[in-house]
């Protein structure tokens, strides 16, 4: 909050996710960069991180965001071949609104549709 009033803080993680041996690859290198800027501010403010951690010579990159309008310009400018995908609470949250749609009679079956697919 500043004076009161929500205020959007654009935030970019980068990491580097390695190999473990239980199958969940932990992510490493952990570097945070956050601005309370415009969208395409944040784009062009984030340059000189994305330089320093060696992004343009990832062999793969990966994506991740919560779908806001704004956030395919990060990947559109920096890493264009980078898979992308949603976080998984914004992913479930557009999951319910379609199973909303589709079983608008029967709350039960939109209960149970929307975490079949969930889990």
């Amino acid at each position: 909050m500043t004076g009161g009033r929500w205020a959007e803080v654009r935030t970019l993680v980068i990491g580097a996710v390695e190999p473990s041996a239980d199958g969940t690859p932990p992510c490493t290198a952990l570097s945070y960069f956050s601005r309370k800027v415009t969208a395409e501010e944040s784009v062009e403010q984030a340059t000189g991180e994305v330089a320093l951690c060696g992004l343009a010579e990832a062999p793969v990159v990966a994506f991740g965001s919560d779908g806001a309008p704004w956030c395919p310009r990060f990947p559109e400018r920096y890493c264009p071949e980078a898979f992308r995908g949603l976080d998984f609470w914004h992913a479930a949250e557009h999951l319910h609104t379609f199973s909303r749609v589709r079983w608008a009679r029967s709350e039960g079956n939109q209960h149970w549709w929307a975490g079949e697919r969930r889990t």
